[in-house]
């Protein structure tokens, strides 16, 4: 990110409240996005990391980097690497 960029605050996607208590519980989702780390692996989450606009959704809705992303939704992944 460059000095001219505003800073990047990801906010979560909107999510029933019944939903969202679940998915923090679980995972800390909100609190991950927020803090832009990964719900999976953990790991700090750049902005720059996304392949695509689609992927940069994803984490909003997920809290999933795109490496985890690339690991879960890809049909072609190989299984236990």
């Amino acid at each position: 990110m460059s000095e001219d960029e505003p800073e990047w605050k990801p906010k979560p996607a909107d999510k029933a409240p019944e939903i969202e208590k679940i998915l923090n519980l679980l995972f800390g989702r909100t609190e991950s996005i927020e803090s832009k780390t990964c719900v999976f692996c953990g790991k700090p989450v750049d902005l720059d990391s996304f392949e695509d606009d689609v992927s940069l959704k994803e984490f909003h809705i997920s809290g999933i980097c795109q490496t985890c992303q690339n690991d879960t939704f890809d049909r072609n992944a190989k299984k236990g690497e």
